[in-house]
């Protein structure tokens, strides 16, 4: 019954969201995880600029990382703060490459950086005229993104169903939307489309964001808790600021409702579904990463090895191609 009322919570929230996705625009110390075998150097390859189109038709410019594991890839999606641009991921992006062999895809997030045009020409994308539609908008960047990696996969160049989502700040929102939106697709000619990421990463959220709020998203599956299998969340946040520190606590606090607070260290990786990751620092959002020295960096390599690539024998590689 309590799986049945999730469920139905869940349909019920996400038809909200996708009702207004495509609305029409109005305009410190580096450590390699334990037993982590880093690929040699030769073997990995330089990154990449790439351009995408959204279903909107704005086009994403993207750095890309491939992976080097083939089928047994971990992809990741790093999402910056609001403002900024995907230079601000890129140093994590290299080293969870390097070191973990993950396959990574950095955006820039419409009307930032270089994602600032339409297919096809037209006016710039003012992100400062965004209204609610246009933030709502934003999940199709990341689902675009997605559609590259399930490419890449289909090709036996990464694990989709291994998928992580790293997101900074201000827009850890539309990353926790877009995370419980995947996991209400149902499947298509018997294969799945979505329920693909499995480990979500949160630097210095805040649970409103401009007319975006996190808590009901908080309160369905895959994040809340329930009797199936969800989506692990990680929340990292500087204790030294204030906003940091009470966001960070709160959002902890209503992820761990309803779960067991006893689990043992040793068996974290397999029971844990919420990792709460409090630091000694001011730094907020992408600047926890953006040394490539962090400590920060090196949690979330853990979290990725621990629930990812240690237990690849959870998360078989199918095909995923829609005749």
């Amino acid at each position: 019954m309590n799986q049945n009322k999730g469920r139905n919570q869940l349909r019920v929230f996400v038809l909200g969201w996708l009702g207004l996705w495509f609305a029409s625009p109005a305009w410190a110390q580096p450590t390699t995880p334990k037993d982590a075998a880093p690929p040699a150097p030769r073997d990995i390859p330089p990154s990449e600029t790439i351009t995408l189109e959204t279903k909107d038709r704005v086009t994403l410019r993207c750095e890309w990382f491939p992976g080097v594991n083939k089928k047994e890839t971990v992809p990741v999606i790093a999402l910056h703060d609001w403002g900024g641009s995907r230079q601000e991921l890129l140093v994590l992006a290299e080293r969870l490459q390097k070191e973990l062999g993950c396959a990574v895809i950095v955006p820039d997030w419409r009307g930032h950086g270089e994602s600032i045009h339409l297919a096809g020409g037209g006016p710039r994308i003012d992100r400062d005229r965004f209204g609610r539609n246009e933030l709502l908008s934003m999940v199709e960047d990341i689902e675009t993104c997605k559609r590259f990696l399930r490419d890449k996969h289909n090709a036996g160049e990464l694990n989709i169903d291994m998928l992580c989502v790293i997101a900074s700040h201000q827009m850890a929102t539309t990353a926790t939307s877009w995370v419980v939106t995947d996991w209400s697709w149902p499947p298509l000619a018997g294969k799945r489309q979505g329920q693909d990421a499995k480990v979500l990463v949160l630097l210095s959220p805040n649970r409103r964001f401009k007319t975006l709020v996190m808590n009901d998203l908080l309160r369905v599956p895959p994040l809340a808790a329930s009797p199936a299998p969800g989506v692990t969340t990680m929340v990292i946040y500087g204790i030294n600021d204030p906003t940091s520190d009470r966001e960070g606590r709160a959002i902890v606090e209503a992820l761990s409702r309803g779960r067991p607070a006893d689990i043992p260290a040793d068996k974290k990786y397999e029971f844990r579904e919420v990792f709460n990751e409090a630091f000694a620092t001011h730094e907020i959002g992408s600047a926890l990463v953006a040394n490539a020295n962090s400590n920060v960096t090196l949690v979330i390599m853990d979290l990725i090895k621990g629930k990812l690539i240690d237990r690849l024998d959870k998360f078989p590689w199918q095909d995923r191609t829609i005749q």
